[in-house]
């Protein structure tokens, strides 16, 4: 997928351009794992702050899923080195 993010108002000038590569597997008894690869390219630093997201979740119910997720920061650009954290999703 290829995204584009710009901003269009404020002080701040975002002008990103992104790839994006999203992997999904489902397994048994409502458990899931995403793949989210992002390599975006910031038009207005000239940087690929490139990063990728590996979740493992669980849904709970139709509407909501349990997940724990890892960060990684790719290349020299990196917006952060790494990072984990537990999440919440709420399908409405």
């Amino acid at each position: 997928m290829v995204q584009h993010f710009a901003s269009y108002n404020g002080p701040t000038d975002v002008s990103q351009t992104a790839m994006r590569l999203i992997a999904l597997q489902l397994f048994g008894d409502r458990y899931w794992a995403k793949a989210d690869i992002k390599a975006p390219y910031d038009w207005e630093n000239d940087a690929w702050p490139a990063t990728a997201e590996l979740q493992i979740g669980k849904n709970l119910s139709p509407g909501i899923a349990l997940y724990a997720d890892v960060l990684i920061g790719i290349g020299t650009d990196r917006p952060y080195d790494q990072g984990a954290g537990i999440g919440l999703r709420f399908n409405y």
